[in-house]
């Protein structure tokens, strides 16, 4: 570099004094001949550590190996190169400094490599500041996930009886009308009213009625749940919805083993509770009709079933028959 470009090249540090750019040089070998005040007024990097001494002697912290080498590459082959980023550690307190640097090869008027000489800059503040965007960024992510999780979970729970597990009367209503959708429905709506549970509740208390409930809901679900959904409808009542049903004959025969399942005693704290089951069944086979009109008919057949002695089943079909 002749005197004049050096002259020049160093007037311009009052320019880059006012931010906190430095200027620097190197040799043919790498080593540093000059850099600016403004260097160690930023980065504390006393001169003696510098001066003289081939760049990458102090330590530098570079967490992109291949961008590194890239780097040393461009240096080797004498290429220019643009904000160059790397960390080093601090000299006055813990933590690191990130700095950004560029420079450009110096050749003789033979063409003769003779260095380096570029500006520097401490881009710090801005890598802190992007790491903590980085966190709170992951931070959201994190919270926005378990705001979804908890979300699904409330939806899960508004469809779902908290004492049996079962789904629910609101369960119920949408089920129902999806299952009467077409226009040529197989469903059977089976109603299921618990016999003598009132009198366990007055007898044993709360705590009995709910070891009864949480026992039929398991006793029902292991004798249906293949072919049919399964709701706590509130209090003792229950409900199934067999969304194929070939023939109400085969709901019968289930809200049969139902019964006989429901008459085997349950124990609770030494007593042995009996109780038994009133079920009342429709069919909406091959004729359309609405979630209305089906519980009508099948809350029509347990009052039937109720007022014939209970512990019994009574059925409805409601079906298109030939000439009809």
């Amino acid at each position: 570099m002749s005197i004049e470009d050096r002259s020049t090249f160093r007037n311009l540090e009052d320019f880059a004094g006012i931010a906190s750019d430095w200027f620097w040089e190197t040799d043919a070998e790498h080593r540093f001949t000059y850099f600016s005040a403004r260097m160690v007024e930023v980065t504390h990097i006393p001169p003696e550590e510098v001066l003289g001494h081939k760049r990458g002697r102090h330590p530098v912290l570079q967490d992109d190996e291949a961008a590194f080498d890239d780097h040393w590459d461009d240096l080797e082959n004498h290429r220019p190169f643009r904000n160059f980023e790397y960390r080093t550690k601090r000299h006055t307190s813990d933590g690191y400094l990130w700095l950004r640097v560029s420079g450009d090869p110096v050749f003789d008027d033979n063409g003769v490599f003779q260095g380096y000489r570029g500006t520097g800059h401490d881009v710090t503040k801005e890598k802190e500041a992007l790491a903590r965007l980085e966190a709170l960024n992951t931070a959201l992510t994190i919270h926005n996930q378990e705001l979804d999780s908890l979300r699904r979970e409330l939806e899960l729970a508004a469809f779902e009886d908290p004492l049996t597990g079962l789904k629910n009367r609101r369960a119920f209503d949408v089920d129902i009308a999806r299952s009467l959708e077409t226009t040529r429905p197989h469903t059977a709506l089976m109603l299921i009213d618990l016999d003598r549970f009132k009198a366990i509740n007055d007898t044993f208390g709360h705590p009995a009625g709910d070891m009864v409930l949480i026992t039929v809901a398991a006793r029902i679900t292991e004798t249906c749940c293949i072919e049919g959904d399964i709701y706590r409808m509130g209090g003792d009542e229950f409900a199934v919805i067999f969304p194929t049903c070939a023939a109400i004959a085969i709901a019968r025969r289930y809200a049969e083993d139902i019964i006989a399942a429901l008459q085997a005693p349950i124990a609770f704290e030494g007593s042995m509770l009996s109780i038994g089951a009133s079920v009342g069944l429709a069919s909406a086979k091959n004729v359309p009709t609405s979630p209305h009109h089906l519980i009508a008919e099948a809350d029509k057949m347990l009052y039937q079933a109720k007022s014939a002695g209970r512990n019994c089943v009574r059925h409805h079909e409601n079906e298109r028959r030939a000439g009809t």
